[in-house]
């Protein structure tokens, strides 16, 4: 089935600064000011009466990418020879806690031999027994963290050497 329309078609809303357009390009103005009217047409916008408004373009949203700042060899330097510092001072509180735990774990020793005599299995052993077994315990974790900041530190200071080369 075919439909035919009857009436006029819609004509463009401002037509007269399509012609205008038109008589400037013919008129022998130059191509930066066509440019330029062109280019600010973009700010406005078409209202119901067919004038143009200018209107505000929002700038787009910039996105700042943090710069990735690389130290120099100084910073570097000095960052891992404050490292090694710390941890050396670190490793040299753990060996005193260590030492002082021993002397601990060697007085208890000397009174469980003074007050029970052999038999670990007494009733008057099981104070020792306990408090012996605590500082077993807590050499045992002083023994692994000393040998961990010893290894950090050999690692910071084989990086502090490749930075000297």
């Amino acid at each position: 089935m075919l439909y035919y329309f009857y009436g006029t078609l819609p004509r463009p809303a401002n037509i007269g600064n399509e012609l205008g357009a038109v008589a400037s390009v013919t008129s022998g103005e130059t191509a930066h000011a066509i440019a330029g009217e062109v280019l600010g047409a973009e700010n406005r916008l078409l209202t119901e009466d067919g004038t143009l408004t200018d209107v505000e373009i929002l700038a787009p949203t910039i996105i700042e990418v943090p710069q990735i700042v690389t130290p120099t060899v100084a910073e570097q330097s000095t960052t891992l020879s404050a490292s090694i510092d710390e941890k050396t001072l670190a490793v040299d509180r753990l060996a005193l806690e260590m030492e002082r735990i021993k002397n601990e774990s060697v007085e208890l020793v000397s009174g469980f031999k003074q007050n029970c005599g052999d038999n670990w299995k007494d009733e008057c052993a099981i104070p020792y027994k306990e408090a012996l077994d605590k500082n077993n315990t807590t050499y045992e974790r002083l023994v692994q963290a000393h040998a961990a900041f010893n290894l950090e530190i050999s690692n910071a200071q084989s990086a502090l050497a490749e930075l000297v080369q």
